[in-house]
């Protein structure tokens, strides 16, 4: 026998002509005619039962159905039907609210970042993997789960970025996040862009030209910035003076940021003989 695979419906047929299972405008279901019982029978025993077991790969979005009737010359037709809804598993990447507002970085600093990845399509996501681009660093990540009062609550142990990447099975429910914490590499100065890309089993049913298909990616650019510090002598030593003698040299330096302050600061002070 044949299939008649239309765009409206599969015809799937046994190796015997007296069952035919007709999937009305659903595609993706397979016999598994190891697991079904008594499907190629004519007829139906008193007491027995006839198991039909398939498989549905469901390839189209939306609200779908798959049914079965029984026909049988002694009676009404018995049909069965069962629904369900195709979704499409999908994470979002959300900063915080500091990452949100960020726009400059101190040259040389430790600048702590945090993401959230949450999953917020009911079902779960599967076989996840969190990669960085260069300009972050020691990323660790903590699973947290929303809770009745609004509020996400920690849910397991703090992993690394590469401890969590070497479990091969990382599922994330729905109302569900990982909280991802890293921190800014801040030692070249410039404008610099960082962030993360998610990879997880679902997107592999994503249309090929889809971008997503190829990871969930957030990424920011900053601006990595030294502090302006000005220096000036307010007081000069004059050209000449007394051997012996006392004289006030004053030396003066400003802070011309108006949004970081310098920390760390060391004053050196030396005497030199000048060459001339």
């Amino acid at each position: 026998m044949e299939e008649d695979n239309t765009d409206e419906k599969i015809v799937a047929l046994t190796q015997e002509k007296n069952i035919i299972i007709n999937e009305e405008k659903v595609t993706g279901f397979k016999i598994n005619t190891d697991d079904s019982e008594n499907i190629n029978n004519i007829s139906l025993e008193k007491g027995e039962v006839i198991k039909l077991k398939g498989t549905f790969t469901p390839l189209v979005l939306g609200r779908r159905s798959l049914s079965t009737t029984l026909k049988f010359k002694e009676g009404t037709e018995v049909k069965l039907s069962t629904k369900t809804e195709v979704i499409q598993v999908l994470l979002k990447i959300e900063p915080d609210l500091a990452l949100t507002q960020l726009t400059n970085v101190l040259l040389n600093s430790e600048k702590e970042v945090v993401f959230f990845i949450k999953n917020e399509t009911e079902l779960d996501a599967t076989g996840i993997k969190v990669e960085e681009t260069f300009l972050l660093k020691d990323v660790t990540l903590v699973e947290e789960e929303l809770a009745e009062t609004r509020e996400y609550i920690e849910k397991g142990k703090i992993l690394t970025l590469e401890e969590f990447n070497k479990v091969n099975t990382n599922k994330l429910e729905f109302n569900h996040r990982y909280r991802v914490t890293g921190k800014l590499n801040t030692d070249v100065e410039g404008n610099k862009e960082f962030g993360i890309l998610v990879k997880f089993n679902e997107l592999k049913t994503l249309e090929v030209s889809d971008e997503r298909k190829n990871g969930i990616k957030f990424s920011k650019k900053i601006d990595i910035i030294s502090i302006p510090i000005k220096g000036k002598i307010t007081k000069k030593l004059p050209d000449k003076i007394k051997l012996g003698q006392s004289i006030d040299v004053i030396f003066s330096f400003t802070n011309e940021s108006k949004e970081f302050s310098a920390t760390n600061i060391q004053l050196e002070v030396k005497q030199e003989e000048e060459t001339i």
